[in-house]
């Protein structure tokens, strides 16, 4: 793990499988902290969030899941910090693109997540960093 703005981050390849290793371990590190009442909504939170990232961020066909790049562009972060009131949980990813909430049908079968994240936190948002990308960050009440 790497430090993310201060908090502990977990960094994943953009594979399909990155938003299951961002729910363990968004449930390790809440069991750790004693916010077990919390672990449900912030595994829903940020397995939106990273499969946001992984959309946003496609490993290119030439490479294979066994051998991807570790580059900065080619990752996502995971980063979750306690602070007074709320658990904070920011995503990273290189693609400058910022989210674009949906606006989904009754009989549409994706597009709400972003609406999932805004209804079960107190705030979430979009900031870009100077080192390039963007953190979409989320704040769940405690």
């Amino acid at each position: 793990m790497q430090t993310l703005m201060g908090s502990k981050c977990l960094v994943l390849v953009p594979l399909p499988t990155a938003a299951g290793s961002a729910r363990r371990y968004v449930r390790r590190t809440l069991v750790e902290f004693g916010y077990n009442a919390k672990i449900d909504d912030a595994e829903l939170v940020v397995s939106e969030l990273v499969s946001n990232a992984v959309k946003a961020n496609p490993i290119p066909a030439r490479r294979s899941a066994e051998t991807p790049s570790q580059s900065d562009a080619d990752v996502i972060r995971v980063g979750l910090s306690i602070k007074p009131g709320a658990i904070r949980i920011e995503v990273w990813d290189g693609n400058p693109a910022g989210p674009v909430p949906a606006a989904p049908g009754d009989e549409d079968e994706s597009g709400r997540g972003l609406l999932l994240v805004g209804l079960l936190s107190i705030g979430w948002g979009t900031w870009w960093p100077p080192d390039g990308g963007k953190i979409v960050w989320c704040e769940l009440p405690i």
